[in-house]
């Protein structure tokens, strides 16, 4: 089968060559008559009339010469539009299928990624001594384990844990929102954290924050009886980079609500072990 640029060189060919031609065939003049009489003004006539033939017929060479170029011209006009059209269409079809080359390439190395990636988790979370609650403030610490489920190490980990009061004025959406901006921040920020490699051994995570007594009091609940409770539910979040992928991921897990008396403390050796919270959805991108 011809391509495009076969059928253009041929026409382009047969067009310049039926312009030489007709021009080359056109330059040469008409036999002249060389037949002589013995009236010296018929001779004279004859050779009048040859002149003005001849002259006539260089005028017309030169016509047709001319009409020739403007043919040819506006032949190669045509050709190299066509040609150009070809070109912006051939260049089009190259572009897209490089799109699609490059979009394949990226889905693939994704799928890569994803298949090899690291995957933290977060299990076991547990408020541990020396947690204190009063209405002047109150200290928590919380203990969880999370291990590498992937193939790939975890970079730059970051963990984190915090509450929600129920009663301090902010929805539970609001809340999440906030502790996972905040937990992922020291990786978007490229603070160095410690590296956790696939297929080892769950590592223990204490951590330990502070809550003001002006926010405790605001929070606090009382019941018929007297007695003082602090409603509020924990967050544990552990963010981290895998291999191939700057963004930072995030494991985010809510843990059930905790209605605690005031006055609460905890003695060494004692421990309040909580699930995760049943009504709420984690986050493990």
């Amino acid at each position: 089968m011809l391509t495009r640029t076969t059928i253009l060189w041929t026409l382009y060919a047969a067009v310049l060559g039926f312009a030489v031609g007709a021009s080359l065939f056109s330059s040469y003049p008409p036999p002249h008559n060389h037949q002589t009489t013995i009236d010296g003004r018929q001779t004279g006539a004859k050779n009048a009339t040859t002149e003005i033939a001849v002259q006539k017929s260089a005028d017309d060479r030169i016509a047709d010469y001319t009409w020739w170029v403007a043919a040819f011209t506006c032949a190669l006009v045509v050709i190299s539009a066509v040609q150009i059209h070809f070109l912006l269409r051939s260049d089009e079809t190259a572009r897209i299928i490089a799109r699609a080359a490059e979009k394949s390439a990226n889905v693939a190395e994704k799928s890569l990624i994803d298949s090899r990636r690291a995957w933290l988790s977060i299990d076991n979370l547990k408020i541990i001594y020396p947690t204190e609650i009063t209405e002047d403030g109150a200290a928590i610490r919380v203990s969880f384990t999370t291990a590498n489920l992937g193939d790939t190490p975890a970079t730059e980990v970051s963990a984190s844990a915090s509450h929600w009061l129920h009663r301090d004025g902010k929805t539970y959406a609001e809340a999440t929102t906030k502790f996972m901006e905040e937990t992922r921040f020291p990786v978007r920020t490229g603070i160095m954290g410690p590296i956790i490699f696939a297929n080892k051994e769950p590592q223990l995570i204490q951590l330990k924050w502070f809550i003001d007594g002006e926010t405790i009091k605001k929070s606090i609940r009382v019941r018929e009886d007297g007695q003082k409770f602090l409603d509020f539910s924990l967050f544990a979040g552990i963010a981290y980079r895998i291999a191939g992928d700057d963004a930072p991921h995030l494991t985010f897990v809510p843990y059930d609500w905790l209605n605690v008396p005031i006055r609460l403390k905890l003695v060494e050796g004692q421990e309040i072990e909580k699930s995760p919270a049943p009504f709420a959805k984690g986050i493990a991108d």
